[in-house]
């Protein structure tokens, strides 16, 4: 089980460095950019495939911070690449991990004044 958890985790420490790569490659030739007939392809191939193993390392570490699990490669697929869709997706999760995080904050800080107030009877 400890071999199959450390496997998981080089591959997914892969992908993280692929990810960052793409994109920190994508920056270096957008603050060069010189020649559109040249850059515009390239800037736009390594943009794009950075967002998108950056959108679908966000899906999948989210399902396994919900769910214990990583997504299956069927569910990953059905996104294909449609950046649009999986942008959709992930601003969605932003939005109700946001929510959750308030209701915690909220939650201890309820929880914190009410075992701080004692209720004592006057005599």
């Amino acid at each position: 089980m400890q071999e199959v958890r450390r496997k998981r985790l080089a591959v997914l420490s892969s992908e993280v460095d692929a990810t960052s790569s793409l994109l920190r490659a994508g920056f270096f030739l957008l603050y060069n950019y010189r020649f559109t007939v040249l850059d515009a392809e390239p800037l736009f191939a390594l943009f794009s495939a950075g967002s998108e193993k950056l959108l679908k390392l966000t899906i999948g570490l989210n399902m396994h911070d919900t769910e214990g699990t990583w997504p299956s490669r069927r569910q990953m697929r059905a996104y294909s690449h449609d950046i649009l869709e999986m942008n959709e997706v992930v601003l969605a999760l932003i939005e109700v991990n946001s929510m959750a995080v308030i209701l915690r904050i909220i939650s201890k800080n309820f929880s914190t004044r009410c075992g701080a107030m004692r209720y004592s009877p006057s005599s």
